[in-house]
């Protein structure tokens, strides 16, 4: 997440520092928006130097704040329940994707993204693993631009112990919100 300093959410916040060779793809990435780097020349390639920031949802998701579009996660006993809002957001706009990154015992386990529908009143939506390029399975989804259920079944990611999820819109510069982590409690 990539905010002004006022704007932080509440909570923990873990931080990831980039290594030289993440910070010069970021670099490259941000100078390829050459109109948005002209109208602020010193602020955007600065990003590049920036750790990775994602926000700890800690022991209670229900409880998950207003800042991020992830309002709502909960997993039973084969699948994680994902309650999305989205809003309006200056500079981001168009289809959403929903990433998950699943870690164990801090290495990378999974990387899965899921292209979310604008409208629908319940079908199964492709799982791609990011890592490999293939699809992997599939989620089930039912929502609208702006509020979305979606079901991913635990076996997608598990045995991972951290598990983040975020929205990213095709268009834009930069993430609605960044990651969030979501603690996984199975409830029966």
């Amino acid at each position: 997440m990539h905010t002004r300093r006022r704007d932080l959410p509440t909570g923990r916040v873990l931080t990831l520092p980039l290594t030289r060779n993440q910070k010069e793809k970021k670099r490259l990435a941000i100078l390829s928006h050459e109109s948005q780097v002209k109208l602020r020349p010193r602020e955007l390639p600065a990003c590049a130097e920036r750790a990775e920031r994602f926000i700890w949802a800690g022991d209670a998701p229900e409880k998950i704040n207003y800042y991020h579009p992830l309002r709502k996660a909960s997993c039973n006993a084969d699948t994680l329940n994902l309650k999305l809002f989205t809003t309006a957001c200056i500079g981001a706009f168009g289809s959403r994707t929903l990433y998950l990154a699943a870690n164990q015992r801090g290495k990378a386990y999974a990387r899965l993204k899921l292209p979310i529908p604008f409208y629908s009143k319940g079908i199964m939506i492709d799982m791609i693993d990011t890592m490999r390029g293939l699809k992997t399975g599939q989620a089930w989804f039912c929502g609208s631009p702006r509020m979305a259920e979606i079901k991913v079944p635990l076996s997608a990611f598990m045995p991972a112990d951290q598990v983040f999820v975020k929205i990213k819109r095709r268009y834009g510069f930069f993430d609605e919100a960044g990651w969030r982590e979501i603690p996984i409690h199975i409830n029966p």
